[in-house]
């Protein structure tokens, strides 16, 4: 599979990508064209919501996954608050 790294920096979301064998064909904070066209993050283990948090911050939709409940009211609860505090519009996350 292929993917684009929206937050290359962040190194969770890449790692467990590459341990999967995905292969990343763009970095969208160093692509212009990945900026353009990506619309939605998508982030298969949320944990804490680092990735939700940053891709609010770039002005992205954010769609999470995250297998343990705890971790995900955590996440909700982060990225719900940073996007409460800037005065987002957007549906609950989770």
């Amino acid at each position: 599979m292929k993917h684009g790294s929206l937050f290359s920096g962040i190194g969770g979301f890449d790692l467990a990508a590459e341990w999967m064998g995905w292969e990343n064909i763009f970095h969208c904070e160093w692509n212009t064209f990945g900026q353009k066209v990506l619309k939605i993050v998508l982030d298969p283990f949320v944990g804490s919501g680092t990735t939700g948090i940053a891709a609010k911050l770039e002005g992205f939709e954010f769609v999470g996954i995250e297998q343990d409940a705890e971790y995900a009211k955590i996440a909700a609860a982060r990225i719900n608050n940073y996007v409460e505090k800037n005065k987002t519009n957007i549906q609950e996350l989770f």
